[in-house]
């Protein structure tokens, strides 16, 4: 069935409004000449974290440009992703080669606006991903992006879509910065109370850490046990826990049938779990504190669940959360990078008056509802934003 366009309106391929089409490469990575002291930007997915791409992590020589399938795309090329990440996107504000995985399209500006394809294709990301080819892994060709069809209207119309979408973007990043706010002000507000844990110029009484938790490490629940169904028990494991929460996505599952004498390794809300191999990424040790949305769960072998025994137990999250700890726990390095419990207990804490962590822990609970409500806002604009996209590429938005 045909898209019933307005009046002006042409649907039209992504070739055809395009100056070119087309995928970057990868240098040889064993070729140093094509590297060392490289002056050419060159882009890769991770570097796609906002609209306008500014910077890129590293940087390709003259001669790696020439000698590989690179291709150096102008500033305002829009980037897009095409293989693992599917469908990131951005537009070039600095000149830059790219990998493979990204698709450089320039577009021909008296047919479309640079912003307009921009936010067409952010409308179009699903029905683009639908076509994608699962013969060895899920990715997408040149030839599904160029052939895509996509709504064009007139110039002028462009422009005022682009306009109304700019003002729902930044409703977006002002959420997004209250957001980050929000975060800190947690730390902040500890460092205030406690001070620095490590200097602890505020002289609070030290102890080991084992006095003061009970710690449990998981069960060794088997692999060619696990199923498939998503209405079964979730299991915690430290391949899922990250420094932000529980990629639950991720899991696995457990029939609750089998759950028979696992009393012990059921999580409770408040409980903190701790990835004991590879227990870093780059934004962070992987430790969190289980909520609501986390439970019910049950405890991973390899993972370490920590509570707190005459001492609040929102203090200890962000007590083991200083940067302290990262360097006490240092993990073994062996086939994976591993912490002990015993690396864990033998971590020294400051141990400030019960009251006062009971009352750094209350305002906890106070910004973690502002959080909550911060959560269903983001929510809130980021629906509106996709229900004015849809319409403004259905014509409804413009004149």
């Amino acid at each position: 069935m045909k898209t019933k366009l307005m009046s002006g309106w042409k649907m039209m391929k992504i070739a055809d409004v395009a100056i070119s089409v087309s995928a970057g490469g990868t240098p040889r990575r064993d070729k140093k000449e094509y590297w060392e002291n490289g002056s050419i930007n060159w882009l890769k997915i991770s570097d796609m974290k906002s609209m306008y791409i500014s910077k890129t992590e590293e940087k390709i020589t003259k001669l790696g440009l020439e000698n590989s399938s690179a291709k150096l795309f102008s500033k305002d090329t829009i980037v897009y992703s095409i293989f693992a990440t599917l469908g990131a996107i951005g537009i070039l504000d600095i000149e830059s080669a790219s990998n493979q995985a990204i698709v450089g399209i320039v577009p021909k500006k008296e047919i479309i606006s640079t912003k307009y394809l921009y936010y067409c294709l952010q409308a179009e990301k699903n029905k683009i991903i639908d076509k994608k080819s699962h013969a060895t892994q899920d990715n997408l060709n040149l030839n599904i992006l160029r052939n895509h069809e996509i709504p064009v209207p007139p110039i002028h119309m462009q422009r005022e879509i682009v306009s109304i979408l700019e003002k729902a973007e930044k409703a977006k990043e002002l959420r997004k910065e209250s957001d980050l706010l929000t975060k800190d002000l947690q730390k902040s507000i500890f460092f205030e109370m406690f001070g620095d844990p490590v200097k602890n110029s505020k002289r609070w009484k030290v102890d080991k850490l084992k006095n003061h938790i009970d710690l449990l490490t998981g069960y060794p629940f088997k692999s060619k046990e696990y199923t498939d169904d998503k209405k079964e028990v979730r299991l915690c494991g430290g391949l899922i826990i990250m420094p932000y929460g529980i990629e639950w996505s991720k899991a696995n599952y457990w029939k609750r049938s089998l759950t028979g004498g696992l009393d012990r390794f059921w999580l409770d809300v408040g409980d903190i779990v701790i990835a004991m191999d590879r227990p870093w990424i780059s934004s962070g040790f992987k430790i969190c504190q289980i909520k609501e949305d986390d439970v019910p769960s049950l405890l991973v072998q390899r993972t370490a669940r920590v509570r707190g025994k005459n001492i609040n137990q929102n203090f200890l999250f962000w007590l083991l959360n200083h940067k302290s700890f990262e360097i006490h726990a240092k993990p073994t390095e062996t086939t994976v990078p591993h912490i002990s419990p015993k690396d864990i207990q033998e971590f020294e804490i400051i141990l400030p008056p019960l009251e006062l962590q009971n009352e750094f822990s209350n305002l906890v609970k106070s910004i973690e509802l502002m959080k909550k409500y911060q959560k269903q806002s983001k929510e809130q604009i980021e629906n509106l934003f996709n229900n004015l996209m849809q319409k403004a590429f259905k014509g409804e938005l413009a004149c």
